[in-house]
């Protein structure tokens, strides 16, 4: 097989890996679910801003903490993923490749010369944006779905206790 295979192989599998890992390090959908829940403390927020300062500051606080937080779950499986990244390009690839290293371009893309290593990069940066955008699509249906189902369960809590 050619090296443009393999090197379409690879990237495929590195990149389903990695979205593999991120998901299984972080609940995507409690991160969507924080992120909406911002949104809407941010519209209240902006509702405060010039009637009740200290409430303001105190949503302001929270929505700060929610940031921090999510921020900080994102940064997760970046911890795995870069360092497998790394070793997968400087060293499986090469060991693999003879010519991956190289600077001379060996595949034209759209009348775009790529060395191998470029080549790789772009494979693995459009599949993981496919993949993620398509999932992160589906995971926003799901929340929604959820918080509408939650909020219409507290609806009819309501009305039976009163």
């Amino acid at each position: 097989m050619s090296v443009v295979i393999y090197i379409v192989l690879i990237g495929i599998a590195y990149a389903i890996g990695a979205i593999l890992i991120q998901r299984k390090l972080t609940d995507p959908l409690k991160s969507i679910e924080t992120q909406l829940l911002m949104q809407e403390k941010l519209k209240e927020i902006k509702t405060l801003a010039a009637t009740d300062k200290e409430a303001y500051n105190q949503k302001q606080q929270e929505v700060s903490k929610m940031m921090m937080d999510n921020m900080k779950k994102q940064f997760k499986p970046m911890i795995v993923t870069f360092p497998l990244f790394l070793g997968v390009f400087y060293l499986l690839m090469p060991y693999l490749f003879s010519g991956f290293g190289s600077t001379t371009p060996a595949i034209t893309l759209m009348s775009i010369p790529l060395t191998y290593s470029q080549f790789f990069i772009l494979l693995i940066f459009i599949i993981g944006m496919v993949v993620s955008l398509s999932l992160s699509s589906r995971d926003k249906k799901i929340v929604k779905r959820r918080m509408a189902e939650r909020n219409e369960q507290n609806n009819n809590n309501v009305n039976y206790s009163q």
